[in-house]
């Protein structure tokens, strides 16, 4: 079976499942598609601290063989009908602090502007917040970038700050926009939408 045309229909396969998408553990199958390349695509890295150094399929192996050993890092495959678009990860999680850092990258350009940014990004915020039992989780923003910083105020984080001359891209140096929610602010923005997903989780296992 061809990489894009993965078939999802198989629940065994399927992590947190959310509007229109799937999230799932990476697995071989995605070092043969697409993957690899986004990070050579400067479109998909313009606004990202990525891209500085080339990428390869065997550098792309030896990150999917060490983030299988990480139990500081959490990365899931976003999936849609079938395709492989992109990952979003929680990254050095501090399990006494209770603390992560969220990143996400949709690498299937025809996939941007489809919302599938933020299901993904609000699947894992509440699996880190309300599952992972973690406090409070954060995401790095280059200043500029409204389009995720648009994305994440929407779920709920709030701007905590702005670091000056953070990262150099493109050029030129770039502020970082810090933003940050935690799980007392999550359950409060998000209580009728858990109750929700929680009734039709009972009723799923108990049917």
């Amino acid at each position: 079976m061809a990489w894009m045309e993965r078939d999802m229909t198989d629940p065994r396969d399927v992590f947190l499942s959310g509007r229109g998408i799937a999230l799932r553990a990476l697995c071989e199958e995605d070092l043969a598609g697409n993957w690899y390349g986004w990070f050579n695509d400067p479109e998909v890295t313009s606004l990202q601290n990525k891209g500085i150094w080339p990428n390869t399929p065997e550098r792309q192996r030896a990150y999917f063989d060490a983030q299988q050993e990480d139990g500081d890092q959490l990365t899931l495959a976003i999936d849609a009908n079938g395709v492989h678009v992109g990952n979003v990860t929680l990254k050095q999680i501090d399990w006494v602090h209770r603390t992560a850092e969220i990143g996400i990258v949709i690498g299937e350009k025809r996939h941007w502007g489809t919302g599938i940014g933020r299901e993904a990004t609000r699947l894992m915020t509440r699996h880190a917040l309300l599952t992972l039992n973690l406090n409070k989780i954060v995401a790095r923003v280059f200043a500029g970038n409204d389009r995720a910083l648009k994305t994440l105020t929407r779920i709920g984080y709030r701007v905590e700050g702005e670091q000056v001359e953070q990262f150099y891209k493109n050029g030129r140096f770039h502020n970082v926009v810090l933003v940050g929610i935690t799980a007392s602010h999550w359950k409060a923005e998000h209580a009728m939408d858990d109750a929700l997903v929680a009734d039709h989780e009972r009723t799923r296992e108990e049917g």
